[in-house]
This record gives structure tokens, C-alpha cells and sequence, in this order.
């Protein structure tokens, strides 16, 4: 799937665009965007409601813009340098030593920069395209006839018949889609882990449970919906001590240590959980809690199995294991099995041999 590059700009910008189209790897896609400043809130509403684009380039009042409308897609400015302008300020002393720079926010230590050049040169900053406008008239009246700046300044400068000169050069361009490019790589990498992460929670038969660093819950899986009793939408963003208080994932957090084979009461069900912190490094990020219903933790499972498997805590005979023609013995099972339905404590006694372990098991 190719990656998609929104490019944000108007104008004579889109020549170093060309310029290093051929660069570009082979699975780039170019979304050119050619708005004025007031038609950009419009077309980026719509461009990303449709998810057209991984990330947006753009440069001067363009971005200034773009950084104010969008939300979801990432912005990568073209930065300004003191290269592109020392070619810009070459290039325009071939025709006159008075000359002016205008951008739409200040360029960093300008008035520093500007110092070395033996000819004229004012730097002004303009907000709206009528500001724009205005100084490029006052600049006419003065006898400026060589404009440095961004597109839509150039644009605006032959329209008085002044010389426009670009404030930006073909290495700030690239270097700016080199990293647009990577940043979109990162992100729809990031994008295909949250999917595999979001599939494997719901089709996971363990209810999963995750919790931040600060005991909010992230993560509520269709399962945990199911065996808890509990929506989705009404548990997270709440903490998790709050909504689901026997889970105890803080103390998991607190100590650094996982918990395997928990049993615990959740109200109208009991559960076999095992639960763990997330650690990052040497930081606590979190904890995950990964259940099933008591009856349902098999030995084998997951939830089950991971550190008693090997302990013998956990149950190898069933009931329906127990087959018997004595009318006594059948009698007795019946019993147990009503006694297993209770919580109360059962204390089991007989000669060696006549299966108080086997009882023990199935009524757990």
C-alpha cells in the first residue's frame, strides 16, 4: 500500500516538488493540495475524514495554517536556512542592492544573518493576504523591486511587477519529505501493530483487561464483556480500582511481579486470573489481566497453566470422570456435587485409597 504525502503549498513551490519527485521511493504517493489560506480548512476537513493522507509538507503561511486545522494527520514544515536565503539574496543582487524579505512569521536571527551582506535588505512579516498585499504596495512606492519569500509572496510580487527570488532551495525541500516520509512509514507501522493488537484482544477467549501507569483502563476485550457482565464503553477511561476492585492490577504495579492462577470473586462470578505488570525499561507502564470463569480454566489453558501447570494446582479429575455401580458411591458423588455449589469449607476424610483426592479435584 503506497504511503501517501499531502503537499500543502501554492504556486512556484511545486517546482522543487518536481525536482525531486524522481528521488522519491517507489510506493510515495503525492497529494497535491493548491488552496489559498481560505479554502484549506475546508479541504483539509474533508481529506481527513477520508483518510487520504499519512502526513502533510508545507512551507510558510501555508503550514502556519495547516497547523491550525489539522487534528489528525501529522505536519512537516520545510524549515527555513541560511543557505536558501544566501541564494535567494545572490540572485537577487544581480538586479538591485534594495531589496525585501517577507515571510509570514519571523525567520530566526534574521537581522544577525542579514548583517553580512553588503547590499539593502528589509525583513517584514505578514498575517493575511491583504496584509500581503498592502506592504508589497508601500515596497513598489519605495522603489523595491526584488522580493524574497515564499510562494504565495512571489505570486503577489508580479502582480506589482516585482522581481520574486524563493526563499526556500531544493535540499530544505527534500530534507523536509525525507522526514515526512519516515514519519508516515512510522505511523502506518504503528497503525498495523494497534490492528493486530485490536484483533488478537477480541478474538482472544480469555477476557484481557489493561490498565496505564495511573490505573486507568485502555483495554476491555469482548471476552471481559462476556464474563465480567460488564460494557465496554462503561468502563474504559475509569479506574480500574473503581469499576473492577478485585482485579488488584495496582498491586502487580506496585511490585514489579506477576500473579498466576489468582481465583477471584468477581460479585456474580468467580474467576481464574493471571496478571502482570507491563514494564518499558526499568518504568511500571501499566498492567494486564488475562481471566476466564473458574470453571472454564482447564488445565492447559493459558490462564491456568502458565506457572501452576507444573505445581499440580489444578484439578485433574472431574466429576464425570467419577463412574461408579455402587448405589453408595453414587449416592456420595450426588453430595459432593451439591457441596461443590457452596462456598463453604468441606473437609474430606477416609482410609487411604478410597478417592478423597479424586472428590477433592472435582469439587474445585
Amino acid at each position: 500500500m503506497s504511503i501517501r504525502i499531502g503537499i500543502a503549498s501554492y504556486g512556484g513551490f511545486f517546482k522543487f516538488i518536481e525536482a525531486i519527485r524522481p528521488e522519491l521511493p517507489k510506493d510515495v504517493e503525492l497529494v497535491i493540495l493548491n488552496d489559498l489560506f481560505s479554502e484549506l480548512k475546508e479541504s483539509v476537513k474533508r481529506i481527513e475524514a477520508e483518510g487520504r493522507v499519512d502526513v502533510f509538507v508545507s512551507a510558510g503561511g501555508n503550514a502556519d495554517h495547516l497547523e491550525r486545522y489539522l487534528t489528525s494527520i501529522p505536519l512537516v514544515r520545510v524549515n527555513y536556512n541560511s543557505v536558501g536565503l544566501l541564494e535567494a539574496i545572490k540572485e537577487a543582487s544581480v538586479y538591485s542592492d534594495n531589496m525585501a524579505v517577507i515571510t509570514h512569521t519571523p525567520i530566526p536571527n534574521i537581522d544577525g544573518l542579514l548583517d553580512v551582506f553588503k547590499v539593502n535588505i528589509k525583513p517584514l512579516v505578514y498575517d493575511t493576504t491583504e496584509e500581503l498585499s498592502m506592504i508589497l504596495q508601500s515596497l513598489y512606492a519605495e522603489g523595491v523591486r526584488d522580493v524574497i519569500g515564499t510562494a504565495l509572496v512571489l505570486e503577489m510580487a508580479r502582480m506589482y511587477d516585482m522581481r520574486g527570488h524563493f526563499i526556500w532551495n531544493t535540499a530544505a525541500v527534500r530534507e523536509a519529505m525525507e522526514r515526512a516520509v519516515s514519519m508516515a512509514r512510522a505511523r502506518r507501522a504503528q497503525a498495523e501493530a494497534e490492528k493486530t493488537l485490536d484483533c488478537l484482544l477480541e478474538y482472544a477467549c480469555e477476557g484481557i483487561v489493561i490498565v496505564d501507569r495511573n490505573g486507568v483502563i485502555t483495554e476491555f476485550n469482548g471476552a471481559a464483556e462476556r464474563i465480567l457482565g460488564r460494557r465496554r464503553e462503561r468502563v474504559v477511561g475509569r479506574q480500574c480500582a473503581e469499576v473492577l476492585p478485585s482485579t488488584q492490577l495496582y498491586s502487580v504495579m506496585r511490585e514489579r511481579r506477576a500473579q498466576f492462577n489468582r481465583v477471584q470473586d468477581m460479585g456474580s462470578v468467580k474467576i481464574v486470573e493471571n496478571r502482570s505488570p507491563i514494564i518499558c525499561g526499568q518504568e511500571v507502564i501499566g498492567a494486564v489481566a488475562a481471566f476466564l470463569t473458574a470453571g472454564a480454566a482447564k488445565p492447559g489453558s493459558d490462564v491456568s497453566s502458565r506457572s501452576q501447570v507444573f505445581r499440580g494446582n489444578y484439578a485433574h479429575v472431574t466429576f464425570d470422570d467419577m463412574r461408579t455401580v455402587s448405589p453408595e458411591y453414587a449416592r456420595l458423588k450426588e453430595r459432593a456435587e451439591r457441596f461443590a455449589r457452596s462456598s463453604s469449607t468441606v473437609l474430606i476424610f477416609g482410609d487411604t485409597g478410597t478417592g478423597k483426592e479424586a472428590f477433592a479435584q472435582s469439587m474445585h
